[in-house]
């Protein structure tokens, strides 16, 4: 090596290596004083960067946790209002049935409703003051005004009619007693003692009844009271009942009543029998025998709106419509022949007859025949359509047409045509023209088909109109199924159950024919208390990992601020009103099946209440579940975060050791390094 002075080699080298160790140094001293491993990026690229995903992952988890803790003290606080107002529903259920007992009179009965008022607005109380941080929890979500519109939960899309013959008097079955009662003449045969007796039909189940349309004969066999049912299926069923003996009284005449509750059929057949003073016992056998051949007809198709759900929704007034595709000559075929007969009074005419084969209707569709239009208020088979042009004659308007049941009507009747008789299960329907000149092209029949896309329109509060449409071709409508028409956009969800099979088409028409009790011509739905109807925690670190626990309403009223949306609450609050306007003028027979309507209503409430109970009980246990397993996982992401972050004191402190001993030696070494050039010195001597 040169020997020169500029440039002093091995003092550059002890440089290096002293700055080496201090900086080596430094480093431990940091590690050891923070007691982390990367304490910047240059530490450790890549591990800094597993390091913060793995923290993004536990501050995620972390939360969660504490969301999760929030949940449950939510659960466990609507649970505790729910376990409250199931405490009083099940006083009201006892209230109810003490209501029964005979021996009360008006004014003890009008006690017992006395407490059920209060009961009732405790539970609506209740529900209203169960809050969490300021959200409403069994009181809370939009719900639907009953009152001042027509689509709401536990409606029918179409009713039941009915019919008793032979006299083929027709009559309108709602829930409810039926007004239609019929006195058994004793024409045919001697009773064992004098005596009237009368009877009606009341519904007991409407969803049962729903269920079953077709023919309904009662048989009568003894006392034995038998009632068979054939439905669309050609299933018969049947179901005895024993009828009692009415028993007669020296000193008056004396009423008795009986309920023969046909439950397998939802209907009860309620007989008043008046047997005379001083006259014999009538035998249960003579009032079976008396009702033997009495028949009468449920038809019609149904779908009730089971819920609606209303998540997203803003307070206002909905409107449902459909409209119609306009006519086809299609469905209804019409063959025209004539003959060469004179016409009654006339000399060189000609008669000529019409034959229409009618189809089936959806509601709202109709069928003009020569001028006279049927529109179906509910689904009809071709047979129905085909009995409801019978006893049309020359000059029929609609006003005088009786059949209103199943269809409205309008125009009338060409002069000179009339109608054939009817041949039962037939589709077709004949016509005969007697004119001195026949006119064929008068000859039309026609059938107007309905649109199956339903729309729902509204005005936001900006006074902005919207409107959604749904097409209910392809929807699935099958007896027994359960349907969603959903219209995203307005945040509203109609949930139906099929009593009988239907089209879409029929559906949308009856949905947009619930009207509002002021007439409109038109289905609303009128949503009031809007409010979160669900709430999301979110139970993990990733976006999509959340658990939604539903908010309820179990208000009970129909409308205004305690206006429910579960008909099963809602029932209670209306079978409540029925009792509170009750007096001491109302019968007890009024009084006892207010009570055991009432009582069926607290049955499905106390049903209900305890579902929602459970599925609150499932998801706190649910959140228990997802808590310990994401404490785990916390666990171990931290210390798999740790393993990557953090000072290792042991080898630390070993390299802190090493780092000082060789700060000192490069200190050391570099002092040597510099005196090196003063040996250039004695050179220079």
């Amino acid at each position: 090596m040169s020997t020169v002075i500029n440039t002093n080699l091995a003092s550059l080298f002890a440089q290096n290596s002293l700055s080496n160790a201090q900086n080596n140094l430094a480093t431990s001293v940091q590690r050891l004083s923070s007691g982390l491993r990367i304490n910047s990026a240059k530490d450790d690229a890549a591990g800094l960067a597993i390091a913060q995903n793995m923290q993004s992952q536990l501050n995620g988890t972390n939360q969660s946790i504490q969301n999760l803790s929030n949940a449950t003290n939510l659960l466990q606080t609507a649970d505790t209002s729910l376990s409250t107002i199931q405490d009083m529903l099940l006083r009201m259920k006892q209230l109810a049935t003490q209501g029964y007992d005979g021996s009360l009179n008006a004014t003890q009965m009008q006690d017992v409703v006395q407490q059920m008022s209060e009961l009732n607005t405790e539970i609506n109380q209740t529900a209203q003051r169960t809050q969490f941080n300021g959200i409403s929890l069994i009181g809370s979500g939009s719900s639907v005004d009953r009152v001042t519109g027509g689509v709401y939960a536990g409606q029918y899309l179409s009713s039941i009619s009915a019919n008793l013959g032979p006299t083929d008097s027709t009559y309108k079955m709602g829930s409810g007693v039926v007004s239609f009662a019929t006195a058994f003449g004793s024409s045919t045969y001697t009773p064992t003692g004098a005596y009237d007796a009368k009877f009606d039909i009341q519904l007991t189940n409407d969803d049962v009844v729903r269920q079953n349309p077709g023919a309904y004969t009662f048989t009568a066999v003894g006392n034995q009271l038998t009632m068979s049912y054939t439905g669309t299926d050609n299933v018969p069923q049947q179901q005895t009942i024993t009828v009692e003996n009415a028993p007669a009284d020296a000193n008056a005449t004396k009423d008795h009543i009986q309920h023969l509750d046909f439950s397998k059929f939802g209907i009860t057949l309620n007989l008043t029998t008046t047997a005379q003073m001083g006259g014999a016992d009538v035998l249960g056998s003579d009032i079976a025998l008396k009702l033997q051949g009495q028949k009468f007809q449920v038809t019609g198709q149904a779908s009730k709106i089971t819920s609606i759900d209303l998540s997203g929704s803003a307070a206002n007034s909905y409107v449902l419509t459909t409209s119609s595709l306009g006519a086809s000559t299609t469905p209804a075929t019409v063959a025209l022949t004539t003959a060469g007969v004179a016409p009654t009074g006339g000399t060189g005419g000609v008669a000529a007859v019409q034959t229409v084969t009618f189809t089936s209707l959806a509601a709202g569709e109709s069928v003009t025949v020569n001028g006279l239009t049927m529109t179906a208020k509910t689904g009809l088979t071709a047979a129905q359509v085909a009995e409801q042009f019978s006893g049309y004659t020359a000059g029929t308007t609609a006003g005088s047409i009786t059949k209103t049941q199943l269809g409205t009507w309008s125009g009338s009747a060409i002069s000179g045509y009339s109608s054939a008789a009817y041949t039962a299960n037939a589709t077709t329907a004949t016509f005969t023209q007697t004119a001195a000149s026949l006119v064929s092209s008068a000859w039309t029949a026609s059938q107007t088909k309905q649109n199956s896309v339903l729309n729902l329109a509204w005005t936001d509060s900006a006074q902005v109109n919207h409107s959604e449409t749904v097409d209910l071709a392809n929807y699935d409508f099958t007896r027994g199924t359960d349907t969603s028409i959903n219209f995203k956009n307005a945040g509203i969800n109609i949930k139906l159950h099929n009593f009988q099979t239907q089209s879409g088409a029929n559906v949308a028409w009856q949905l947009a024919h619930l009207k509002d009790p002021l007439g409109s011509t038109n289905g609303h739905l009128n949503v009031v208390n809007p409010g979160a109807s669900s709430l999301d925690f979110q139970s993990g670190p990733q976006s999509n990992s959340f658990i939604t626990i539903n908010t309820l309403n179990v208000y009970t009223g129909t409308s205004g601020q305690f206006s429910g949306d579960q008909i099963a609450m809602t029932e209670v609050g209306s079978k409540h009103d029925v009792l509170a306007g009750m007096n001491a003028q109302t019968s007890t027979a009024d009084w006892q099946a207010a009570f055991k309507e009432a009582s069926a209503a607290i049955d499905s409430a106390i049903d209900y209440i305890s579902t929602q109970r459970s599925t609150f009980g499932s998801q706190i246990n649910r959140l228990s579940y997802i808590t310990t397993n994401l404490s785990a996982q916390s666990t171990n992401l931290q210390s798999s975060k740790s393993a990557i972050m953090d000072t290792n004191f042991a080898s630390e402190t070993a390299t802190l050791t090493k780092g000082q001993i060789m700060q000192q030696a490069a200190t050391a070494m570099l002092a040597q390094a510099n005196q090196m050039p003063n040996v250039i010195l004695s050179l220079l001597k």
